[in-house]
């Protein structure tokens, strides 16, 4: 039975309110499979890593990362980790394409010991950070998608990172790291696995 709605003269019922009590507890919440935080907003300053460990889980398939970032000469990494230690072997591969003023250029890298995504950029940028599968024991693929505002807020250069850890491990975490220190704000969020 539909939800009653009581206007001014109405005669509230035990029926009736019964009803709409017995409709609330038979409306679904929020289903299962939203997208849901698993790492409330973190925030570093002069750090040259960030340890996002324990993130991952079976309760999750895929994850979305959102980071913003200021004062990163360097090109920003990822390292998964299995329990806090970080995977540094040549086991990480990309693709990258990027685009300022009229150019566009790509390049590629594979047997890296960390994954490139985001180029440096020593004014603020963002980062879109998709994980597919980390906690599945099959290769782990990523991709991020960078704004980069190099130089100044004129000149904003879009960059793409495709990439993957070849390993076929579960791993639990993730570090972002650069060559020098940098300041983020990062928050991580898990796609539910069912409806």
């Amino acid at each position: 039975m539909p939800l009653t709605t009581y206007v001014s003269g109405t005669v509230l019922t035990a029926a009736s309110l019964n009803d709409n009590l017995a409709y609330a507890v038979t409306v679904p919440v929020a289903a299962a499979g939203a997208l849901t935080c698993v790492k409330a907003q973190t925030t570093q300053s002069g750090a040259s890593r960030v340890e996002l460990d324990n993130i991952f889980s079976a309760t999750y398939r895929n994850y979305l990362i959102l980071i913003e970032y200021a004062n990163a000469a360097n090109t920003l990494e990822l390292q998964v980790n299995a329990s806090g230690t970080p995977v540094t072997t040549g086991t990480y591969n990309r693709q990258a394409a990027n685009a300022g003023a009229a150019s566009i250029n790509a390049d590629r890298a594979t047997a890296q010991t960390s994954g490139r995504i985001a180029a440096n950029g020593v004014q603020v940028g963002a980062v879109k950070l998709w994980l597919y599968a980390p906690f599945i024991a099959t290769p782990t693929n990523y991709l991020s998608e960078q704004v980069n505002n190099d130089g100044n807020y004129q000149t904003p250069i879009w960059h793409n990172y495709y990439g993957n850890n070849e390993n076929a491990t579960s791993y639990t975490g993730l570090d972002i790291l650069s060559a020098t220190s940098f300041d983020s704000t990062i928050t991580c969020y898990g796609f539910g696995i069912t409806i």
